[in-house]
């Protein structure tokens, strides 16, 4: 009996570790599958969320382009997607359906420079600020009777 519970306390603890284990494997094994289907053109993000494209892949380093004229060398192991997908070795690793890069999207129009949609009415200052009948009173200018801690002198 002391012995199927010791077997049983050894599986609790041991078996979730195991498929932890050979679920990262799998997934480093994936990361390093698309790292060595890298060329030139592709679009990536590196693990330090730097966008580029390569340019040159060497055994264990890409040349990144991240800005026209701008190349960077980094270790091959850094770039860990494509620009428009999620990250490999995840279940968002499909692609993101639905998802538009913000330098993609069209940014609306503003109506000045605080920010405002051309819907909400410009600030005006001067203007009637509302009811301040049901804010709070400042504590600093509230009259004290003297039976709290802190105004006894």
């Amino acid at each position: 009996m002391e012995i199927l519970l010791l077997v049983i306390l050894l599986l609790v603890f041991l078996l979730p570790s195991f498929l932890m284990m050979r679920k990262q494997k799998r997934n480093q094994a994936e990361i390093q599958t698309f790292q060595n289907s890298l060329r030139p053109g592709d679009k990536v993000v590196t693990v330090s969320g730097l966008h580029g494209t390569v340019t040159a892949i060497a055994e264990t380093s890409v040349v990144l382009e991240v800005a026209p004229g701008i190349d960077i060398t980094m270790e091959k192991m850094s770039v860990v997607r494509y620009q428009h997908t999620g990250m490999v070795g995840t279940a968002d690793s499909a692609g993101a359906v639905g998802y538009t890069h913000p330098e993609d999207t069209p940014e609306a129009p503003l109506d000045d420079q605080r920010g405002q949609s051309p819907s909400e009415p410009p600030f005006q200052a001067g203007g009637d600020t509302g009811s301040v009948d049901n804010a709070p009173e400042d504590p600093e200018n509230r009259d004290t009777d003297g039976d709290h801690p802190e105004n006894r002198p």
